[in-house]
Formats: C-alpha cells, sequence, structure tokens
C-alpha cells in the first residue's frame, strides 16, 4: 500500500500494547518487538487509575482487564529494606 504509515513499537508491556492497538485501529500497520521469549509474571501489581481504564474502555480492552482485576482493600509502602514507612 503506498502512503500507508507504520510503527515498529519496543517493548510489549501495556504502553508497547496500548499504543500498538490504538495505531492499529487508526489504520496503522504495526510491528511490537519484545525481548523476553514467552510473557511472563513478573510478581508485582500494577494499578490502574480510572483514567487509565477510561483508555482502556477507549480502545475497547477495558472489559477484560477489569474482569481479571480486583479491588485493593489497603496499600503500604516500603523502604528499600522492606521496612513499612
Amino acid at each position: 500500500m503506498a502512503g500507508a504509515r507504520s510503527a515498529l513499537i519496543v517493548g510489549a508491556g501495556i504502553g508497547g500494547l496500548a499504543a500498538g492497538l490504538a495505531l492499529k485501529q487508526a489504520g496503522w500497520g504495526v510491528r511490537i518487538f519484545e525481548r523476553a521469549a514467552n510473557p511472563r509474571e513478573l510478581g508485582f501489581a500494577v494499578l490502574l487509575a480510572p483514567n487509565a481504564i477510561a483508555a482502556l474502555g477507549e480502545l475497547g480492552v477495558a472489559a477484560p482487564v477489569v474482569a481479571a482485576g480486583a479491588t485493593p482493600t489497603s496499600a503500604e509502602v516500603r523502604r528499600p529494606d522492606g521496612r513499612v514507612l
């Protein structure tokens, strides 16, 4: 396709995947590159603010994210040595 726009995205984290999805929906050709051979859990939580959920809704993917998530009931901030601030 002459004049078609394309994007190369490095990193298949939430930002890279969201950017790729938005660009694809806007008609761009998209290639996403990730160094890791397989997706994996990293052992930490990601909190998404209401505006982030709204942005995911604009991309059409909020429902499965919300369905797979949990509502936090408490939180802590810790020092590098593990002590609670």
